[in-house]
């Protein structure tokens, strides 16, 4: 640890040394001989650990999907996604609907933040890109991939989806198959059917 200032000076006729230590870094408690110490109040104490721990998720996460793909172009993104999306966020926003209507595609692409003073980020390729535009995230992977496995864990099937993605999940959801259970409760002779998964 390093001081940032040591002051020298007399307090009710006693010679005082105070050191001042810097400002704690984000995600990175203040120690002293190995102990983290916070404020307590008034008074300064040790961190339980679940408070140390709490000090480092604050450390800010590098986002990569707000960050700008070099030699992305607006021509890169696929009309389809940007419509449905435009439509998605006016059943999110409904008294935004209207006003959504009048926006053109860069207007509307920067202000749902996928798009960064008109320059296209990661997230608009994974989402909004053409299937040919993957290859400018690199090395980064952008599809989801489905598989069928049997009952011994063995691949039976599988599909890859890639950019662009907000349309992509609807046809991963087609390819889950979710079977009808036929179940006989305790008290009945009757079947009740239930589907495997919620929807």
């Amino acid at each position: 640890m390093t001081f940032t200032n040591i002051y020298e000076l007399a307090v009710n006729g006693k010679w005082v040394v105070m050191f001042e230590i810097p400002v704690a870094t984000r995600g990175i408690p203040t120690t002293w001989k190995g102990i983290a110490y916070g404020r307590i109040h008034e008074s300064l104490g040790p961190l339980a650990l679940h408070e140390i721990e709490e000090i480092r998720r604050q450390v800010p996460l590098d986002d990569w999907s707000a960050k700008v793909c070099v030699g992305a172009t607006h021509e890169d993104l696929d009309p389809d996604a940007v419509t449905f999306a435009r439509e998605r966020y006016k059943e999110k926003h409904p008294n935004l609907a209207d006003e959504v209507d009048g926006w053109d595609d860069v207007s509307f692409l920067a202000r749902t933040k996928v798009c960064i003073r008109n320059q296209i980020t990661n997230a608009a390729i994974v989402l909004l890109g053409k299937s040919r535009t993957e290859h400018l995230l690199s090395p980064a992977i952008a599809h989801i991939t489905w598989v069928l496995k049997d009952k011994d864990e063995i691949e039976v099937d599988y599909a890859h989806f890639g950019p662009p993605l907000i349309l992509a999940v609807d046809r991963v959801f087609d390819k889950i198959r979710n079977l009808t259970i036929r179940y006989i409760p305790g008290e009945t002779l009757f079947p009740q059917e239930v589907t495997q998964y919620d929807p």
